[in-house]
Formats: C-alpha cells, structure tokens, sequence
C-alpha cells in the first residue's frame, strides 16, 4: 500500500506512508490530525499480477487503533465429508514476518506443527505470531483467518509447534471453538510401495504473490536412517 498526497505515488520513493508484508492484510497507520489531513491523498494497492489479470481486494477505513466494525468474523472449519477436504482443511499455510510455509492442525484444539524454519529468520530470530490462512476454496487463494503463537521450536529437526489463539485481528474466538485436524499415523507400519500425498502451499506453480493449495501424489519409495531420524523417500513432486 503506497499513501501519497496531492498526486498518486508512481514509484516507492513518492509516498508519504507505505505498508508491505508478505501477508494480504497490510495495515496502514496515518499518525496526522487535522490540518495536516486537509488535501487529497492517494492510496495506491500494488500486487505482483498481470496487468490483464485484476485481482479483487478490499479496503477498510477506520478512525483510532480498534478493529474496524467491518472486519468478518473468522470461518467455522468443517472437517470435510471425505479424505482429501478433511487434508486440504487441515493443512493451512503461515504468514509472517519470516515468510510464507505450510503446517497441519493436530487436534480441535488448533495446535499446528510445521517447520522451524517457517518460523525462525536467517539470522536465527524465531517469530512471536504467524498468521493462519484456510483454504476454504481449493481454486481460489488461501483465507487469512486467524493468528498462532510460536510455542516451541527445534532447530535441529525443523520443527515448530505452534497453537491459535484469536482470529486475524487478534480477537478472541468463541468459547468451544473447535478445529480439525490430522491423526498421526504409525511409522513403524509404513511399507515401501505404499501410496503417498503430498499436501502443502509450494511457491512452484503459483502465478500470484501468495501460493495456492497444492496435493501431488506418488508411493513411499524407502528410508534411511540418520542421525536426525528416519528420512522417507518418495517419488511425490514437493514442489516450491
């Protein structure tokens, strides 16, 4: 979001506030009151997209710090009629001043485990809050709907826990909320030659500046035992 006054802002260097993150929801503060808010001023919304190819968005305007009146209530996850909607609803993708990655909801709860480095920066900073998008449409980009707290990570085998704790403007949810999510299975009762998926919002493939909801499919193809634990192997496309 580029801010200007008197004329619209045709390169970075030309606005007066700008507002940009890798999450959809940009937050754009004016700390001005009165006369110096007298004039016309431009709001311009940039999006990495073809010209030819608009893309919808909305824009909320509020006076003070609160949550805009208009801001939607967070979606009621189902947990889907069969297997692959029950995956694609648990599967969710973060948001956050370290990137963009993938995670699985464990439990109703709305615990979700993903990887450390989805969490943590190249300079080894670990992120207090991501934010949590659904993909209630599998053909249409992810819904950003709640935020989670970091609770735990583990450098060592890239893993991260993380738990929700409100919706995407940080209000508490409603008493008895429950999530979807993921069973773990039983590795000791993996065989090679097994079918396997891939569920997941890969960078590959994606056309706009957030990726889609993406499933690929292949067999278990063996495993090896590291230092770190068992790797499995798999022909499965984990693009991105």
């Amino acid at each position: 979001l580029f801010l200007s006054r008197d004329k619209p802002a045709a390169t970075r260097n030309e606005f007066h506030s700008i507002a940009d993150s890798m999450a959809g929801r940009e937050s754009l503060v004016v700390e001005s009151s009165g006369a110096e808010l007298q004039g016309t001023w431009y709001l311009t919304v940039y999006e990495a997209v073809e010209s030819d190819f608009p893309v919808p968005y909305t824009l909320l305007l509020s006076e003070g710090s609160d949550v805009p009146r208009a801001a939607p209530a967070p979606p009621v996850l189902e947990a889907g009629a069969d297997p692959l909607e029950r995956g694609r609803i648990a599967t969710v993708q973060l948001v956050g001043a370290m990137g963009i990655g993938s995670g699985c909801l464990m439990g109703e709860k709305g615990y979700i485990i993903s990887n450390a480095h989805v969490v943590t920066s190249p300079d080894g900073r670990i992120a207090e809050e991501m934010i949590v998008a659904v993909s209630l449409d599998p053909f249409q980009v992810p819904v950003e709907a709640f935020t989670a707290e970091v609770l735990d990570v583990r450098i060592e085998d890239d893993l991260a826990l993380l738990k929700i704790t409100g919706d995407r403007w940080g209000r508490p949810l409603a008493a008895g909320t429950a999530f979807p999510g993921w069973e773990p299975g039983d590795p000791d009762a993996l065989r090679p030659g097994e079918p396997v998926m891939v569920l997941g919002y890969p960078w590959i493939g994606s056309g706009l500046s957030r990726p889609y909801f993406t499933i690929t499919r292949g067999i278990l193809s063996g495993g090896e035992l590291t230092p770190g634990g068992l790797l499995l192997k798999t022909d499965a496309v984990i693009s991105g």
